[in-house]
């Protein structure tokens, strides 16, 4: 085994104790995301967002080149927090350690993810043994352990390569596999309702050594109806998902590369009276969603070697069915971001200048008191038409190609905020690999 293993590994815990505990933007990892113990708390809803949720999103988020870095390392963490309201903060953080047991024959794979922001919470911690068969065949068992039983998930997929740097993963889940028969709370799934998960994920990048940044992802995945009643309140909530996206990044050969990210959901949820009589309130919701990302890197020459420029868009469309209301945000955000080379600080660490301008249309259309009820609250932020800017400023220290960490200041140029400050919040950002 390497000697440097335990070292390696020491640098993953120390990523994940540094990293954020708690808190939906882009998913990262499709093929581990299911549904969680608190998803009938409260069904997913405007209310919960705001006319800058998106922007903070954008803000926040991990650069895009980061993802190259994780397909590329067997060991690797990164990670995000940043405040996204009075109350919450932006949770983005994953981490692997991939280890060939049998070199060719035998894998074990370890994943973390702890992704939380106003629309869903989502936490896993998944242990993977992967046998190969062929070259380019494996079956691969997987699980999810927890201290409660009925948390439990139990996995089995197909791993397909049909190149050294290309993996299919055809993906079945069990969630919460034995919470009928091992739980300690009252709820519990009715027949025919427990909730499983099924997909495709396939990823391939290029090789280091070919200069390029070059990745490609694609996902699909159903999340099958669940129902899930609730004996002490004499309820049952009703669920179910799909999910589609797309992300990659290609070098033009013309000095810049093209980075785009397309995801797209529908989830429903239900709530209705296990009796007659029973004071349950009856709702019907139905949330879609359409994310997307296009930017240019483009390289500094000349005068500008060493700088990079990052224009682009960043589109969000939502659309809420509330018990037969439509209601509907629709949000586009121009964007430009600048990296500036700074200094060298020895031991091949750099400190370069981090600078994003971006706007925000914020539109609405529909009758949100009215399909909302008490979950409705205004805000002067929150119309139709508004239009907000905002400025990012900060610092990346990097060492070499292996570690990065960004520490970043929002600033309100509209002074829209409480007491109408300028500061905004702040966020910091860190990647580790090996």
């Amino acid at each position: 085994m390497n000697r440097l293993l335990p070292i390696r590994l020491g640098c993953l815990v120390l990523g994940l104790v540094l990293g954020p505990a708690e808190g939906l933007a882009f998913e990262w990892l499709p093929e581990f995301q299911s549904l969680s113990e608190e998803e009938p708390d409260a069904f997913e809803g405007p209310e919960r967002l705001g006319s800058e949720y998106t922007s903070d999103i954008h803000s926040y988020a991990k650069p895009l080149e980061w993802e190259y870095a994780w397909l590329t390392s067997d060991i690797a963490f990164d990670g995000v927090i940043g405040s996204t309201s009075a109350t919450q903060f932006l949770m983005d953080s994953r981490a692997k350690a991939w280890v060939e047991i049998i070199p060719g024959r035998l894998d074990f794979r370890f994943t973390w993810l702890d992704h939380g922001d106003q629309e869903r919470e989502s936490r896993h911690v998944v242990l993977e043994i992967v046998t190969w068969l062929h070259r380019a065949v494996g079956l691969s068992v997987y699980g999810e352990p927890a201290m409660h039983k009925r948390q439990a998930d139990l996995g089995a997929a197909l791993l397909l390569r049909p190149g050294p740097r290309h993996e299919v993963r055809l993906f079945y889940t069990r969630v919460d596999l034995v919470r009928g028969t091992r739980s300690d709370r009252q709820e519990t799934f009715a027949e025919g309702g427990a909730p499983w998960t099924a997909g495709l994920v396939g990823r391939v990048f290029r090789a280091p050594e070919s200069g390029s940044r070059d990745f490609l992802e694609y996902a699909v995945r159903w999340e099958g109806s669940t129902r899930w009643r609730f004996l002490d309140e004499q309820s049952e909530y009703g669920y179910a998902r799909r999910f589609a996206s797309l992300f990659l990044q290609v070098d033009t050969g013309r000095g810049f590369d093209v980075a785009l990210r397309l995801q797209a959901d529908r989830k429903w949820e239900s709530r209705q009276a296990l009796e007659s009589g029973a004071d349950v309130v009856e709702e019907r919701w139905r949330t879609d969603r359409l994310l997307a990302l296009v930017r240019a890197v483009v390289r500094g020459r000349g005068l500008l070697e060493g700088w990079e420029f990052s224009p682009g868009v960043h589109l969000a469309l939502r659309r809420w069915n509330i018990n037969g209301r439509v209601l509907a945000y629709n949000e586009v955000l121009p964007h430009l971001w600048v990296e500036t080379p700074t200094a060298g600080l020895g031991a091949d660490a750099t400190l370069r200048g981090l600078l994003g301008y971006e706007a925000t249309y914020h539109g609405e259309s529909g009758a949100f008191e009215e399909a909302l009820g008490e979950r409705y609250r205004p805000s002067r932020e929150d119309y139709d038409g508004i239009l907000h800017h905002r400025l990012n400023t900060g610092l990346q220290v990097a060492v070499g190609t292996r570690a990065a960490l960004r520490l970043m200041v929002t600033w309100d140029l509209d002074r829209s905020t409480a007491n109408g400050r300028l500061w905004q919040g702040g966020v910091g950002q860190l990647r580790v690999s090996f």
